[in-house]
């Protein structure tokens, strides 16, 4: 028989060797999801050389939580811009004020550095009464007249044409954009965008338009589209690109870095319904990687 000694000094090894095992399998539990985190990360990171801005169609209402996807992207990407359009019904609204939810959600995107935000104005491809648009444009201009907080920086003009022979009248675009340009309520950099829905003619170019939105499709559509968009004529700085339905497990990076080749303002959703009316699961992702 051993000593007591000799069992108590190999028993404490033993109770050490122990304790070490279920250090190393703790630490191993922390780490480990991290490190899976990092390297799905590092694997779908493309570095996004070009300058790029996050275009965010928000149109869905402001209840309680419903925007805090967006305001914690903003908390926590504080370098990356991010236009945020406004659509409070099809437009301003009815009334002169949004609405006490819309005015707290509002005041509280103006207050980031990083975000612009735009109201959205439809001009069902130039077919709405003129009048009508630019009462919309008048209706976001006054925001600032409640509160300076409130001012939006832009409009986001919806279903506007394609080509030349959709507009009902030449000088339609023109005059919308002229709207902005002249709303003393609207505040800097006054940004107009066009979204037609589907790649224009390069032959619509009306003045004032600061970015036009080139596509808004699908995943599988932008992939059969990549060369139409690219032999259009413009800087990728007056274009935006918005892709719907990108598959689960989808590399973002290699994405993101092909749609901001041709465009600056980029949006991707892996919804494939309601996309812009709430945040589905790749929106962390998404913005991590556009803030890369």
């Amino acid at each position: 028989m051993e000593a007591p000694q000799k069992l108590q000094r190999r028993a404490q090894r033993r109770s050490k060797r122990t304790r070490i095992c279920i250090g190393v399998v703790a630490i191993i539990i922390v780490i480990l999801p991290n490190a899976i985190t990092c390297a799905l990360l590092l694997s779908e990171s493309t570095r996004l050389m070009n300058p790029v801005t996050i275009l965010l169609p928000l149109y869905t209402y402001p209840t309680k939580n419903a925007w805090e996807p967006l305001f914690n992207a903003i908390d926590q990407n504080p370098s990356t811009n991010i236009t945020v359009i406004v659509n409070v019904d099809s437009g301003p609204g009815g009334e002169a004020s949004p609405g006490s939810p819309y005015v707290s959600a509002v005041r509280r995107l103006n207050a980031a550095q990083n975000v612009n935000t735009i109201g959205y104005v439809r001009t069902n491809y130039s077919s709405r009464d003129i009048d009508l648009v630019i009462r919309d444009v008048a209706t976001y201009s006054r925001w600032s007249d409640l509160d300076g907080t409130l001012a939006v920086s832009g409009i986001f003009f919806d279903e506007t044409p394609h080509d030349l022979q959709q507009l009902q009248e030449p000088s339609y675009l023109a005059d919308t954009n002229r709207a902005v340009e002249n709303s003393a309520g609207i505040r800097d950099p006054k940004l107009v965008i066009h979204n037609p829905d589907t790649i224009p003619s390069a032959r619509l170019s009306p003045p004032g338009t600061d970015v036009t939105v080139i596509f808004e499709n699908s995943f599988d559509a932008f992939q059969n589209s990549e060369a139409a968009l690219e032999a259009l004529p413009g800087s990728r700085s007056s274009y935006s690109i918005m892709v719907h339905s990108v598959p689960s497990g989808k590399n973002l990076g290699k994405l993101l870095r092909t749609m901001s080749q041709g465009a600056e303002y980029l949006f991707l959703t892996s919804a494939d319904e309601g996309f812009y009316e709430h945040f589905s699961g790749s929106w962390d992702r998404f913005v991590s990687i556009m803030g890369s």
